[in-house]
């Protein structure tokens, strides 16, 4: 039987030697995959929304007290989005991504929850409701984004 030639083969431990033989040579490279035109613009508006939205971030900063949304006493020491939870999630409500009546601030913890469980954070639960409520009834739409809460 043939004694395999790779130094960290299985084969070795269990001392059954297995026929199998090494791959030698360099790997071979894959090509850069070209982006396309469509791609490119895509990702030009990504990269200036997420410009926009740092600095709406920034200005709600600014406006506000840095206070978790939720207890009412935990104090945010540092800039983060993180920190930034949309009330009505962007990827369903777009209409309302840059309202600053559908920002909280909350710890990370808090933020991470919300995904989670919301039960378990109920003045972020009742906002959201009032919201929602709010929107279904088509009453969002008159309400200024420059407004801090309802």
């Amino acid at each position: 039987m043939n004694k395999c030639n790779w130094p960290r083969c299985i084969c070795k431990a269990t001392g059954n030697y297995c026929s199998a033989k090494p791959k030698s040579g360099p790997k071979e490279k894959k090509p850069i995959k070209k982006v396309s035109s469509k791609r490119k613009e895509k990702l030009m508006d990504m990269k200036i929304m997420h410009k926009n939205d740092a600095a709406f971030y920034l200005e709600i900063w600014q406006e506000r007290q840095h206070i978790d949304y939720e207890d009412q006493k935990t104090e945010i020491t540092s800039f983060s989005i993180l920190h930034f939870h949309h009330v009505l999630e962007k990827r369903n409500y777009p209409e309302y991504r840059h309202c600053k009546w559908n920002i909280v601030l909350l710890t990370w913890q808090h933020h991470d929850q919300v995904t989670l469980n919301i039960d378990k954070l109920p003045r972020v639960k009742a906002y959201t409701e009032k919201l929602k409520a709010l929107h279904d009834a088509g009453k969002l739409k008159n309400i200024n984004p420059n407004q801090h809460s309802l």
